[in-house]
């Protein structure tokens, strides 16, 4: 309820200060960047796929886009201009998209204290997930059916899994990256056939829509990475140290510490289990679900290389788990829920700015990916031993 509350009195603030300040002026109250049109991202889509349904190959003709850009999204997007969506359906298509996303957030929270609401809201109010909103970005949409699909898991029952399976094949249609919730496969043997077929389904899909890969990376802007294996070297501080190094070299660099990173986090999750350390536990449920979901799509975005702020939004599924470890009565458990809080949350809102910002956001991302990589490796050490003895999902 808290949650639900603050998010009317947010909503309400910015309408406020929006009708005497404009659309920009009434976000730079959360220090987000706004950009003009309102819910540019959407307008992007609603009207390249409009130009699309006339015969327009929106890929390599930037005439329909607001600021001259190719296309940068899978193909699926610009079937809502065969339903007649164009760019005057903007705010209502980024209206409900805003709408789900925090439905299911309030949803995924819900029955929790006030200090819980609390901090949700600061996680949601902060700069980098604010900004998402702001521009109406299609992350959301993938967010909210993420978050459904973890919703979904709070019962052990057949036909949720399915449904949740659904759901994610839905998402990853939509942008790729969420086969990433492929991470959670030994839940239980049930949902490991989920997966399977959402693995299926998502080969044939990437099999499809191959040929469009080049063109759609080919579109999307170099930019100065928020987070991720290559960012460090994206930001002017990181682009001066490494000023001598050739753009392969510095991508180079990167996915390999990120991978060093990864590998160190599967052995210290090793010896976790070996050690029977019981205080970072998953679990069943929505719950684990969730923290499953988001921590795999975080950490698999981190090693493809840098990221715009708004896909911080994953980062709102951990909310739960690492409240459930709070509020546990383990001391370790505490410590490291904590800790993963304070990460996250100094994550969403040290963002990129003077060198000394620059240098602590990107030490912010690293210990966090880190940290997420260990829980997610001991998770599936622990859990694949025990899966073939487990109940089925």
């Amino acid at each position: 309820m808290v949650t639900f509350c603050g998010i009317l009195l947010l909503v309400g603030i910015l309408l406020t200060h929006g009708a005497t300040h404009g659309w920009v002026g009434a976000w730079q109250i959360l220090d987000v960047p706004a950009a003009v049109p309102p819910f540019v991202d959407m307008h992007v889509i609603a009207d390249d796929a409009a130009c699309a349904a006339r015969g327009i190959d929106v890929y390599r003709d930037t005439s329909c886009d607001v600021y001259g850009r190719g296309f940068n999204y899978p193909p699926v997007w610009l079937a809502l201009g065969h339903l007649g969506i164009d760019g005057s359906d903007t705010v209502p298509l980024a209206l409900v998209m805003d709408a789900a996303a925090a439905a299911v957030l309030v949803l995924l929270v819900r029955g929790r204290s006030i200090m819980v609401g609390l901090v949700v809201l600061a996680a949601l109010a902060s700069p980098s997930v604010a900004v998402g909103f702001e521009r109406g970005n299609c992350d959301l949409s993938i967010f909210a059916l993420v978050g459904a699909a973890a919703l979904l898991l709070d019962r052990e029952r057949r036909g949720r899994a399915a449904a949740a399976g659904v759901l994610l094949v839905g998402a990853i249609v939509l942008k790729l990256y969420p086969v990433a919730t492929g991470i959670s496969f030994a839940r239980s043997r049930r949902w490991t056939l989920t997966i399977a077929a959402v693995a299926a389904c998502s080969l044939a899909y990437g099999v499809l829509i191959w040929p469009m890969l080049p063109l759609i990376r080919g579109n999307t802007d170099e930019i100065g990475g928020v987070y991720g294996a290559t960012a460090f070297f994206a930001v002017p501080i990181g682009a001066r140290l490494g000023a001598d190094l050739p753009p392969f070299a510095r991508t180079l660099i990167g996915e390999g510490v990120a991978t060093a990173v990864l590998l160190a986090a599967a052995v210290a999750a090793w010896r976790s289990v070996r050690r029977g350390v019981a205080a970072y536990d998953l679990g069943a449920g929505t719950t684990s679900a969730a923290f499953q979901f988001g921590a795999g799509i975080y950490c698999l975005t981190f090693m493809l290389g840098s990221n715009y702020a708004y896909r911080l939004v994953f980062l709102l599924l951990l909310l739960p788990q690492i409240f459930d470890w709070i509020e546990s009565g383990i001391r370790l458990s505490r410590t490291a829920a904590l800790t993963l809080l304070l990460l996250m949350l100094g994550a969403m809102w040290v963002t990129i700015g003077t060198d000394a910002q620059e240098l602590a956001s990107q030490a912010l991302h690293w210990a966090l990916f880190a940290g997420l990589a260990f829980v997610l490796w001991r998770d599936l050490i622990g859990s694949v031993p025990r899966l073939w003895s487990s109940e089925a999902l």
